[in-house]
């Protein structure tokens, strides 16, 4: 069986206005970096259901939660070089979260190395959407994803599809394969 492999890259460390505005924790830093873990995988979730054909992976997520320490900068570190291998090898990168950190931007450079797909789903905001017709200005962005779910590995993948808005009402593809769509 041939299936398209997609890596999830999410937000793991917090803003410091996330850390600021919990008051409430004794550890907020920690309390903000659980919360980055749940909406990852409310995203992994969306992505799994929206996307049927296409398997969707986020190691990182199994690596945190079983006690891998994001602020230890060794296994910080030792993570994100886990994470540049397995990207290399997959079929391309999902950016979501509403922002790319530190270690997404090297995440999608590994994918970028490797010649794969960059799907940049990051103007949706930090939380899925609940439904496709929310999405607006990110069709093509689902479009380009559909269009590669439905092709398997017939076609080889393109170096890199990121599509930003102009203005609320044109596309700018950033590929350089095309002009406004």
């Amino acid at each position: 069986m041939t299936r398209t492999v997609i890596y999830m890259a999410h937000p793991v460390a917090p803003l410091p206005a996330e850390v600021a505005a919990d008051t409430w924790s004794p550890t907020p830093c920690a309390a903000a970096v659980s919360a980055n873990i749940t909406r990852a995988l409310r995203w992994l979730s969306w992505l799994r259901r929206t996307f049927t054909g296409i398997t969707f992976v986020a190691p990182w997520i199994a690596s945190i939660l079983s006690g891998e320490d994001d602020h230890d900068p060794a296994q910080r570190e030792a993570g994100l070089v886990d994470c540049e291998v397995t990207v290399a090898r997959l079929d391309g990168i999902v950016l979501v979260g509403g922002r790319i950190g530190s270690g997404g931007k090297r995440e999608r450079a590994a994918a970028i190395d490797a010649g794969l797909e960059v799907f940049d789903l990051l103007s949706i905001g930090g939380e899925p959407p609940l439904e496709l017709g929310y999405f607006g200005r990110d069709l093509d962005q689902l479009v380009i994803l559909n269009a590669r779910e439905a092709r398997g590995h017939a076609e080889p993948p393109d170096p890199m599809v990121t599509v930003e808005p102009a203005t609320d009402h044109e596309w700018v593809d950033k590929s350089g394969a095309g002009g406004d769509s």
